[in-house]
């Protein structure tokens, strides 16, 4: 079980600062040492890791109390990596969402839910750099996909009789519903580029 607060806000809530202060964070990662090797937990900050803790000896719970700097509006989350035990990898290798087939155990993770840090006077999370270069890698992935959906390219999507793959006759059917996906996910991210 992964637990997650800044001061006194939990998961999903807004921590805001009259001007760049200190907010103390606190997580706390609990598991069952028979079922799972976790070997760390990470804050992330906007998407990238901030500090890392490791799981320290055979303890059963990996924790942080930590005070971290905010200079500008941010969101932070907590997020746990390790591995299952007592699974054995099946003889095609593991189905997504692993997509590794030679990794010898299936990974065990854990991923809170943001909390916000508003810190008054300085920009949007929406109108920073690392927004705007994220929904440009985004948009890029888009581009990607509606070319792989185009006639001459659908072939090399479909995948026959793969159970977790899509075959030709999905594909063609549910085309036009994935490309008014694909638009719609592009306007959304058109407007960090304004």
């Amino acid at each position: 079980m992964l637990e997650f607060q800044i001061d006194d806000k939990g998961m999903g809530e807004e921590v805001v600062l009259p001007r760049p202060g200190t907010v103390r964070l606190q997580a706390r990662m609990r598991f069952d040492p028979e079922r799972d090797d976790m070997f760390r937990i990470e804050v992330v900050r906007n998407g990238i890791v901030w500090k890392s803790f490791p799981r320290m000896g055979p303890s059963s719970e990996i924790s942080c109390d930590i005070k971290l700097k905010v200079e500008e509006t941010c969101w932070l989350a907590v997020r746990a990596w390790g591995k299952k035990l007592g699974e054995h990898k099946p003889p095609g290798g593991y189905v997504p969402p692993w997509r590794n087939r030679n990794r010898d155990a299936p990974a065990s993770l854990a991923h809170s839910a943001a909390i916000y840090v508003r810190v008054e006077g300085t920009r949007d999370l929406f109108t920073q750099d690392r927004a705007k270069a994220n929904a440009r890698a985004w948009t890029a992935r888009l581009d990607e996909l509606e070319m792989k959906l185009r006639d001459e390219n659908l072939h090399f999507l479909a995948v026959e009789n793969d159970k977790y793959d899509p075959d030709m006759a999905y594909l063609l059917k549910s085309r036009n519903a994935l490309q008014g996906a694909i638009q719609m996910a592009r306007e959304y991210y058109l407007k960090f580029f304004r």
